[in-house]
This record gives C-alpha cells, structure tokens and sequence, in this order.
C-alpha cells in the first residue's frame, strides 16, 4: 500500500516574529513585448475592408504585464512592510521599441537590474503582438510576430551569477516562454524552497515545457489553455507505458450542499490535477491548479491525498472503473471531489481534490479582456503574501477574489495595462488591512457561477 501527502513552506505562513523585514523580490519572467490594439465594432468577415474605432500601441506580453500590475500594487498597505521588488527577466531587441518598452515599465516601478533582462544583439527586432479587440463579443484575437532578438536560453542562464539572480527571492513566476531558460530557473528556485507558478498559456511545443510544469507548485490556467498540451501528453505517456485511454468518468453528489449545476464543473475541474498526478505521481500532491472560467470566476484545485492499494477481496468494482463524488466540506468551505479508479487490474486508487471558488467583480463595464489573465495571475500571487500572525486565515479563497478584483478593474480599460489598479487604489476602495480587503471583496464580488 502507498499513501502520499505531501507539505510544502508557503509564502505568508503564520508567525509571530516581529521586527524589520529584508527586500523581498519576486521573479517575473517571460514575454515583453508591444501591442499594437486595434478596436472594431465586430469582427470583420473574410475578404471585407473594415474601419478600426481605435488604435493605440502600449506595453504588451504576460510577463511585463503580470511584473507591471504586481509592482503597482506592491506598496498597498494591506501587505505589510514588505520591501517588494518586482524584478522582470526577459530579453528585448535592439530597437526604439524596446527602449519605450523598458521606460514603460521602470514608471510603473518593475525593476530591471537583473542580469537576465537582456537587449538582443546589434539591430535586433522585439517581438509585438497585434491585438484585433471586437466592441460587440467583449473578445480579442491575437496575431503574435516574433522579433529577432530571440529568447534566453540555458547559455544565458550558465554565465550569470545565480545567487545574485536568487538574492531576496520570495517567489518565481513564469508565463512559460524562454521555457529552457525558466525551466532551470525553476529547478534552481525549487531546491531554495522557492514557490513556482507558471501561466500555462498554451501547449509551448518544447520538452522543456515538461520540467516546467512538473516543478510549478502553482500553475495558472483557463479553460482552454491546457487542453492541447494534456491530450498529447497523455496519448503519449499512454503509448508508452501500454495504458488504454481512461474511461469517462461518472460523477454523483454526496450530501445536499453542493449546487447541482456546478457539479459537472467540479467534476471537469479535477482534470488537470489528475494530469499532473497521473504523469509524475506523489510529488504533484499539494500543487495548486488555478482556473478562471470568465463570468463564472475561478476555481484553485489541490489534491491533498492520494492512495493506492490491492482491490480489497469481495469488491464489487473492476478494471475501468473510474468514479468522482463531489460533496461540500462546512468545516473548510470547500467543494470535494473523491475520485476512485482502476486503472490496472488489481490496484484500486483513491485520490481526494479539494476545490476553492472565486467570483467575478459585479457590473463591470467590458472594454477590453487583453491582459485579464495576466492581471488575475498578478493579484493571486501577491495576494499569498500577506502577512498573518495571531489572526490565521486560510488565503486562497482571498487570493482568487484579489486576483478578480484586479481583473475586472483592468478589463474597464484598453490594452494590457491602462485600468491596472495602483496600491492607492486598494487602500482606498478595498481598505488597508487584510481583513478589512477580505470582507470588502465578498461585498463586491458575484459568488462562483454568478448567482
């Protein structure tokens, strides 16, 4: 019989120390580049000329805007005095842009002394992304061009000084691109104790994508996004391991405080968390699966425990059995999904997720969704380290709140950046102590779904 359960160091766990606090940095790295937003009133359809309502350029790609809206709320009071430094890695090319790029950011105060945000070589190009914004769907599509200043590499990250790079360090986040380069920026991080996050945005196509992911303690997704990269993982660790595709699973309730129209999204939630443990066993017990769902609002996953055994004598269940029971737990105010499968024949195993919810702020007013994930994955972070000393309250459910609160208030603007919320705004519409924002939030936000 095998049983897992594993614990890791968090950031804000609770003390009672007292006195000055060091800096604290937290690592940003991926993608900065421009975006070129073009507003129209729908999308136009093919072999049509239509006229854009607008057009700006401003600061564009995940990393830069996570980094930009994490540094102006940096200073809210609610955090403490923590001395945050948010320090971006990412290389740009040798070109204007790049330089309007770098101002852009220094003004919202991201900083960018480390040794790993880097300028392309001589008449190099950055990458831009031009963004098509539809009025009528509250939609964007996105064509991306790559410049030629390229990404940072394992080269890159060989010639610099880790534990400069490392010094102060609270947290690692990554959007997943430069993905050799974070990979081994994640394992660094790991073997100091250091959390890791990563927007899996989309399937990078790359083996580096793979230690990434495994690494991350927390992974940050929609829907959607990790779709593609599941499904061909899976076909492949399938094919060689000779494991048949899993049978849909069917799914009940257990007890009468769980909404029975959400239980299928529970139910469907779990999947990336079963991925994870599936693919690279108990060292993925604890990691946190965070999921935005749009209007619905998001949804954090965590398996807790996981258990394997010999299919007890007289059970009545077979090879291909695959259950989840979704139940709510009062004490913890948690949504519960119990999965059972028997996958190979004579092994039965239990694995529990425990699933918090978010909602999505009241009336907003949809301008523009560009940068909404990044902006939410900026919140949800920063939101882990408030600081909790002889009042102890469990963060994550404030965590996706904060990271929606942020979301809607920069989706009311164009572009990534405009309608980022700045510390002066938290202090003076949510309030300056963390209970004081906690209770505020559940006043301004829709409960999970929108009910």
């Amino acid at each position: 019989m095998t049983q897992h359960s594993n614990k890791r160091a968090r950031l804000g766990e609770c003390s009672n120390s007292e006195g000055p606090e060091d800096e604290k940095v937290i690592l940003v790295m991926g993608a900065c580049s421009t975006d070129r937003i073009l507003r129209v009133s729908t999308y136009p359809k093919a072999d049509s000329k239509v006229r854009s309502t607008s057009y700006h350029e401003t600061g564009g790609g995940n990393a830069a805007n996570t980094a930009s809206a994490m540094a102006l709320l940096s200073h809210a009071s609610f955090l403490g005095p923590q001395n945050l430094r948010i320090k971006l890695l990412s290389k740009l090319g040798d070109d204007s842009p790049a330089t309007q790029l770098s101002e852009e950011l220094e003004k919202s105060g991201v900083d960018l002394s480390s040794p790993l945000f880097r300028r392309g070589p001589k008449g190099s190009t950055t990458d831009f992304t031009t963004v098509l914004v539809s009025e009528q769907e509250h939609t964007r599509t996105c064509i991306h061009t790559n410049g030629t200043c390229g990404e940072l590499t394992g080269s890159d990250v060989a010639a610099v000084d880790l534990d400069e790079v490392f010094k102060g360090v609270v947290h690692f986040h990554s959007d997943s691109r430069h993905t050799e380069a974070a990979s081994i920026l994640a394992q660094e991080a790991r073997k100091r104790n250091i959390p890791v996050s990563v927007d899996a945005e989309k399937d990078r196509q790359t083996p580096y994508m793979d230690p990434l992911l495994e690494l991350a303690t927390i992974v940050l997704t929609n829907d959607a996004q990790l779709t593609d990269y599941r499904e061909r993982k899976t076909k492949e660790w399938e094919r060689a391991n000779g494991r048949p595709p899993l049978p849909q699973p069917v799914f009940s309730t257990s007890g009468g405080n769980v909404q029975y129209s959400n239980v299928s999204t529970y139910s469907q939630s779990i999947k990336p968390s079963h991925f994870f443990l599936r693919h690279y066993g108990a060292s993925q017990i604890d990691k946190e699966i965070v999921i935005t769902k749009g209007s619905m609002g998001s949804i954090r996953v965590q398996c807790t425990s996981s258990e394997t055994k010999k299919v007890p004598v007289g059970y009545q269940e077979k090879a291909g059995t695959h259950k989840r029971v979704v139940s709510y737990d009062e004490n913890t105010n948690q949504v519960v999904v119990r999965q059972t499968l028997i996958e190979v024949p004579g092994l039965l195993t239990e694995t529990e997720y425990r699933l918090n919810e978010g909602g999505v702020l009241r009336d907003m007013s949809i301008v523009d969704t560009t940068g909404a994930g990044d902006a939410f994955a900026a919140g949800f972070i920063l939101s882990q380290l408030v600081k909790r000393s002889a009042e102890c309250w469990d963060i994550t459910e404030f965590g996706l709140d904060f990271g929606a609160w942020v979301s809607g208030k920069k989706i009311c603007g164009p572009g990534a950046r405009s309608a980022l919320p700045t510390a002066s705004d938290v202090d003076e519409q949510l309030g300056k102590q963390p209970k004081d924002v906690k209770e505020t939030l559940q006043s301004l936000l829709l409960p999970f779904g929108g009910a």
